[in-house]
């Protein structure tokens, strides 16, 4: 059994954290099939592991749903940063708030957003740099402010972060060792430097969905451009949002160009020219 070898891997007898990886809407389905939750539940009883849970990558709706029908989890694993807080894509602000409405414990994985926080353009280096030079304060690394950002928030148990050399090392232990929340004024400062990192946004789409309702292909226009705005701002793109995006919807390189989008659309966006930059960048 693969358990068995998992445990022989690792040298123990027992996990304190047992997990289910990258749930969401599509990979739920096959988790239920396939008997995950009563596998995890079942290791739990038999003393194998402590807590159990899964990670997860999607909306806030579905991890409501899963929660609901699987009360026994510990944990769960989010994706959680500043600049993803209110983002329609990830929706790390809404996915806790629902974790913290059933009162599991949360995980945080991507709390530098894969390195896109710890590498800030110049104008928010300058608001960073200018507010600690400014109250003679130490000046930390843009990292650890986003770490602490996330460590900060209520019911996070575990903060995850990648490091590929010593120096990172030490400079994550150094500020966790005697954890301080962020001050008032580092909140601030949090919300200017996202609001320099949004400020490259590239399409105003407000996800109000009238598109949507309208689109002969269902075409999932609001979730598209969330990822075509994720790009403008960090330069990645995201493959796996966009498949489930797309789950049950027409893929974007299926647009008509017949135009009744942007005929309803209360913000008059070019929505068919994005359209054709998104295919671009996801479908070729």
């Amino acid at each position: 059994m693969f358990f068995d070898e998992q445990i022989r891997r690792c040298g123990v007898d027992y996990f304190d954290y047992y997990l289910l990886h990258n749930l969401g809407r599509d990979r739920y389905i096959n988790t239920e099939k396939y008997g995950g939750f009563p596998f995890i539940e079942r290791l739990k009883r038999d003393g194998y592991a402590r807590n159990i849970g899964f990670s997860y990558h999607d909306n806030a709706e579905t991890l409501d749903r899963i929660l609901t029908e699987h009360p026994e989890v510990d944990f769960v694993q989010l994706q959680i940063n500043y600049l993803d807080w209110e983002s329609q894509v990830a929706q790390s602000g809404a996915c806790y708030e629902v974790a913290k409405k059933h009162g599991k414990k949360v995980m945080v994985m991507e709390p530098v957003k894969g390195g896109t926080l710890a590498k800030l353009p110049d104008n928010a280096m300058k608001s960073f740099n200018e507010y600690y030079e400014k109250g003679n304060l130490y000046i930390p690394t843009p990292a650890s402010l986003a770490i602490r950002y996330a460590a900060s928030l209520e019911d996070v148990a575990i903060v995850l972060s990648g490091m590929s050399n010593l120096e990172q090392l030490d400079d994550n232990t150094s500020y966790m060792q005697e954890f301080k929340p962020l001050t008032d004024g580092e909140k601030n400062l949090v919300e200017n430097i996202t609001d320099i990192l949004n400020s490259t946004i590239k399409v105003p789409c407000t996800a109000c969905k009238y598109c949507l309702e309208e689109c002969p292909k269902n075409i999932n226009i609001p979730d598209y451009f969330g990822l075509l705005n994720l790009y403008a701002v960090t330069g990645k793109t995201t493959g796996m949002y966009y498949e489930r995006f797309s789950m049950n919807h027409g893929k974007a390189s299926e647009c008509l160009k017949c135009g009744k989008c942007e005929n309803i659309c209360p913000q008059h966006i070019s929505i068919r020219a994005f359209i054709d930059e998104f295919v671009d960048l996801y479908e070729k």
